[in-house]
């Protein structure tokens, strides 16, 4: 491991939390180290083999310049994320960010936070399955897409097809569109449960009665081997290898799954083409 450090990275900004800061802008300054995988680059020459720290600044300076945060608390966060997000050697960020002409009175050299954080590990495998029938049905599905990718202890490895497939239970309703997610998490179960219900929130999901028309859903499917039979979290989901709006899209982006001790290609022959249709982009 080694370390990158940039100090004094100055800014012109509107963070704050009074209107006028938000209009007149001020000076921040930044100090970053990152504690990366970059021992090869020392050996090879290589950019390839480091942390390209120009475009680790342009990460940085988009977030100063093209934002507006009330607090340098969120603006620090926001910096972490993006760079873990984008630079997959980087293990450990510790970051200040200063603001030198806060609006208190007195004499002082500048306010700041000052925030330590290691990459989350991903050990986790879960499929999610999203899907709607009310207003923009693909709209609110790739709005999900985006909530999901802006965690940070989440990571979207295989997206299906979409589907729409006819109402299941109540049938006096829209067709549904559907996907499912294969998804990298650092987040346990509930945790995963309570973004998901985030995700649906943000979205404002609605849904008046069981099985009837709804925005967007935001289902946890699979959660690596992991079972539970608790009221508020099911998995594997509930009559989840019933449905072709979910076995079908789950089946394209992986067909060795084993549910319920089952191989899932036992339960593709449940199916056929007449209850899904793939939509084809």
């Amino acid at each position: 491991m080694g370390k990158i450090i940039m100090k004094n990275l100055a800014f012109y900004s509107y963070h704050g939390a009074m209107k006028e800061e938000n209009v007149l802008g001020q000076k921040f300054f930044i100090d970053l180290e990152l504690v990366a995988d970059i021992d090869k680059s020392a050996y090879t020459d290589s950019v390839e083999d480091t942390v390209h720290y120009g475009e680790v600044y342009q990460t940085i300076k988009d977030i100063m310049e093209n934002s507006k945060y009330n607090l340098i608390e969120a603006v620090a966060q926001k910096i972490i994320d993006e760079i873990f997000k984008k630079f997959d050697k980087v293990e450990e960020i510790d970051i200040v960010v200063k603001k030198p002409e806060a609006p208190v009175p007195g004499i002082y050299d500048y306010f700041a936070v000052n925030f330590n954080e290691k990459r989350k590990k991903f050990k986790n495998i879960a499929y999610l399955g999203i899907g709607g029938n009310i207003g923009d049905r693909k709209k609110n599905i790739e709005l999900s897409l985006k909530y999901l990718e802006e965690s940070e202890s989440i990571k979207i490895k295989k997206v299906s097809s979409l589907y729409e497939t006819e109402p299941w239970g109540y049938t006096d309703q829209d067709w549904f569109m559907n996907i499912v997610v294969e998804i990298e998490t650092a987040l346990s179960p509930y945790e995963l449960l309570d973004y998901c219900q985030y995700v649906e929130n943000e979205l404002k999901r609605e849904r008046v009665i069981r099985w009837g028309p709804r925005t967007v859903d935001l289902d946890i499917l699979l959660y690596n081997d992991y079972k539970s039979d608790d009221e508020k979290l099911t998995i594997p989901h509930p009559r989840m290898t019933e449905r072709a709006f979910v076995m079908v899209p789950l089946y394209e982006i992986n067909d060795s799954l084993v549910i319920n001790g089952q191989d899932i290609k036992e339960y593709m022959k449940d199916f056929n083409a007449e209850e899904i249709r793939k939509i084809e982009e």
